[in-house]
């Protein structure tokens, strides 16, 4: 057996397969750091701005949950390095996890693994080129960012830490991939399971960084480890050995499992479906118990955020009260605690919402993977129309984002409920709802994506991050209303104010029914893959 030879064709064959999934992500990379290296010139050029962005910045919770803690605001490169190296890392995460997925599981699944696994190699060739074509992937990441924002003005050395920092959560994720490749049946399963302990680690990192009695739990999160290399700061190297030291374990695992395990066979298996189903039921229950595991992952995802943001929102009327700047950017013209808590509130549910957002858009990314493998075809080539399927693939997008988003709501009442935080868990829940019409407005966007055309399927995930882009640095960099309009959370009116204005979710339903309409009529015309 060439073993060698074999893998490294195998390792081409992915990368060459793959590359137009892989450039996506290094240009996520370049655009997060050159967009904060240049964008911190030229809208905070001096002293005083920089020093009232840090003030504001700092004092904020939320901030520090969602990108870290900010060491030093002062400068270009802590700016930088604050703003870029969490959701670097992250980003960078999930493109190695769909890669390594994508090319194990998935490739089993599809029955591409079988005909390499018929050829003279290795057992093991194709996870390790799954697993080598993933490091690429991240050093390509790494050394793309760090050689395009160096030309652009950043400090070579925090540059350079802030770029493994991305490389090396590649890296240690395409590990934990693999094994969860090891473990489900299905790549769907697969995929959530990745998904699931990458956003356990970023929440928990979230709580750690949000919360100021809990600041050893960033030891307990692999991202944590990446945080605390702390560029432009301290520029500390050691903690990215413990992550490859993870890496080094997952891989290792992975690899003794695969050589031991049957081919397509898993510790998770999917359970056989019932022997009859009646007609009227059938679709309904095969698309519920299709999109099951996905449904759940982002549901206790959201339950957990849920409770790490209700922790902080207890105390931050009082931390608000104290920093008025801070509070004009998350609250302008709120004044008292209660207000200033309901504002941040408000503002947290705007995040989840684009994340519960995003668990009706994987529903529909299902039914473009269903789409492109041919297997939606041989549903409609029965007594299945395209309507009715596409009906009830969007009944479950739409139940599935408002669901979760009510579990986050909830969980974020009872803990505001039980600390006694200074706004009511009737306002919370009422905001929660208020909130559902703007999510399913990013939804509905999905919708359109997948059904005007399968090449068009990113379009939902597209809008979630305009949107997220927008909520989150439009008041820092002072947008003008009309940028701030582009987000639909821009319209959910604040529910604890005295007479809330109902009006604009009014308007969020209008747009969302347009754009389904739009979407089955396009879908029922348009040829299948």
């Amino acid at each position: 057996m060439h073993n060698r030879p074999a893998t490294r064709t195998l390792i081409t064959h992915i990368l060459e397969q793959d590359r137009l999934k892989i450039v996506p992500f290094i240009a996520l990379g370049v655009m997060l750091s050159v967009s904060s290296i240049l964008g911190y010139k030229y809208v905070l050029p001096d002293t005083a701005d920089r020093e009232n962005l840090a003030q504001t910045i700092m004092a904020n919770p939320a901030f520090n949950v969602i990108f870290g803690q900010a060491h030093d605001l002062t400068t270009i490169d802590g700016f930088n390095a604050w703003r870029t190296l969490a959701l670097g890392s992250m980003f960078t995460a999930l493109m190695a996890i769909f890669l390594v997925i994508r090319n194990t599981r998935g490739a089993e699944e599809t029955g591409q693994a079988e005909l390499i696994a018929a050829l003279p190699i290795a057992r093991t060739a194709r996870l390790k080129a799954a697993l080598i074509s993933a490091v690429i992937a991240s050093l390509a990441v790494g050394v793309i960012v760090f050689t395009i924002s160096v030309l652009v003005g950043g400090d070579v050395h925090a540059t350079a830490l802030i770029s493994a920092g991305y490389a090396t959560s590649g890296i240690m994720f395409a590990g934990i991939a693999a094994l969860a490749a090891q473990t489900a049946s299905l790549t769907p399963t697969a995929t959530t399971l990745s998904l699931t302990l990458l956003g356990g680690a970023y929440a928990l990192r979230g709580y750690a960084d949000g919360s100021a009695d809990h600041t050893w739990l960033i030891w307990v999160t692999p991202l944590g480890w990446i945080q605390e290399t702390q560029p432009a700061h301290l520029n500390r190297v050691w903690p990215l050995g413990l992550c490859l030291l993870l890496a080094a374990a997952t891989y290792a695992t992975a690899l003794l499992i695969e050589r031991r395990r049957d081919y397509a066979g898993a510790a998770l298996t999917q359970r056989p479906g019932p022997e009859h189903a009646h007609n009227s039921q059938y679709l309904p229950v095969f698309l519920t118990r299709l999109n099951a595991p996905t449904f759940l992952g982002w549901t206790i995802s959201l339950a957990l955020l849920g409770y790490l943001f209700g922790n902080i929102g207890i105390t931050i009327g009082e931390t608000l009260s104290k920093n008025p700047t801070m509070a004009r950017v998350i609250a302008s013209g709120a004044v008292t605690e209660n207000e200033l808590t309901a504002a941040f509130i408000s503002m947290i549910l705007s995040m989840l919402g684009m994340l519960a957002g995003l668990a009706g858009i994987s529903v529909l990314t299902r039914l473009y993977r269903e789409e492109t493998s041919h297997r939606l075809e041989n549903v409609l080539s029965g007594a299945v129309t395209r309507t009715r399927y596409l009906a009830y693939t969007v009944l479950i997008a739409l139940t599935s984002s408002a669901l979760a988003i009510l579990a986050a709501g909830g969980v974020i009442a009872f803990v505001s409920r039980g600390g006694q935080a200074d706004v009511s868990s009737s306002d919370v829940i009422a905001q929660t709802a208020a909130s559902i019409p703007a999510i399913w407005v990013l939804v509905a966007l999905g919708i359109l994506g997948v059904t005007a055309h399968s090449n068009a399927h990113w379009l939902g995930w597209l809008g979630v991050v305009v949107a997220f882009s927008v909520t989150m640095f439009g008041p820092m960099f002072q947008a003008p209303q009309w940028v701030m309009n582009i987000s639909p959370f821009e319209h959910v009116p604040l529910m604890a104010a005295p007479s809330p204005d109902y009006t604009p979710l009014i308007g969020l339903g209008i747009v969302g029914v347009v754009l389904i309409a739009v979407s089955f009529i396009r879908f029922s015309h348009r040829d299948l893959a």
